[in-house]
């Protein structure tokens, strides 16, 4: 998951792990959105990202409330898609 959101190898030193707290919750959304989007979240992928979230400070229950909140937001996204090609087909 994390090389899918990071892209090719660059030779720069990485920003050590803490620089990601004050930044958790759009880190883990943007990894939900990554896994959401690409259709395979598997329970790896949902297992490494739970133990991000939890090392990053965020609650089993905040993850939730994320990954929700990314598959409802996809589904209206998708469903006004749908509508708009409807009425141009």
């Amino acid at each position: 998951m994390a090389r899918r959101l990071a892209g090719p190898r660059v030779d720069a030193r990485p920003a050590a792990f803490e620089a990601l707290w004050p930044h958790a919750e759009i880190f883990v959304t943007a990894c939900v959105y990554v896994v959401l989007t690409d259709g395979r979240y598997s329970e790896e992928e949902a297992r490494e990202l739970a133990a991000l979230a939890h090392r990053l400070g965020l609650s089993a229950g905040r993850l939730a409330a994320i990954e929700a909140r990314a598959v409802e937001d996809l589904r209206t996204r998708g469903e006004a898609k749908l509508a708009a090609a409807g009425r141009e087909g």
